[in-house]
């Protein structure tokens, strides 16, 4: 998280919490375990979800992962969601082709409270947000 009250000289003030490490296995991902990837950026329109205090993050094997903003010193995850593991996938990376595993990509958040998440196998979840 960063203060950009001077713009010429952000500050780093807080940092997200990671998804567990133990995640890592399930899909593409850093060897030091899935990091945060995409965020879904409250775009203009009329159908888009658009919030200060909640963000709606990919974090590529680690799934979804939902955040709390509010305090901007102490970001906390408040939802997360991890779909199963598919058989095969497509790896955009040119890392050897097909191979297993989990890798969200995009996330966007519509004003009814469902999430569209795309994965590289092709495939694309919809989920509703309970709050």
């Amino acid at each position: 998280m960063l203060d950009i009250s001077d713009e010429k000289h952000p500050k780093v003030i807080a940092t997200f919490p990671r998804p567990p490490k133990e995640l890592k296995d399930r899909g593409v991902t850093p060897p030091w375990g899935p990091g945060l990837h995409n965020v879904h950026e409250n775009p203009p329109g009329p159908d888009s979800f658009k919030s200060d205090d909640k963000l709606y993050v990919t974090a590529q094997c680690g799934g979804l992962r939902i955040f709390d903003v509010s305090d901007p010193y102490r970001p906390t995850e408040t939802g997360y969601y991890v779909p199963g593991t598919p058989k095969v996938y497509y790896s955009p990376y040119g890392l050897g082709g097909h191979s297993s595993g989990v890798d969200m990509q995009d996330v966007f958040v519509d004003n009814k409270g469902l999430i569209y998440v795309s994965l590289s196998n092709g495939g694309l979840e919809i989920l509703e947000s309970k709050s």
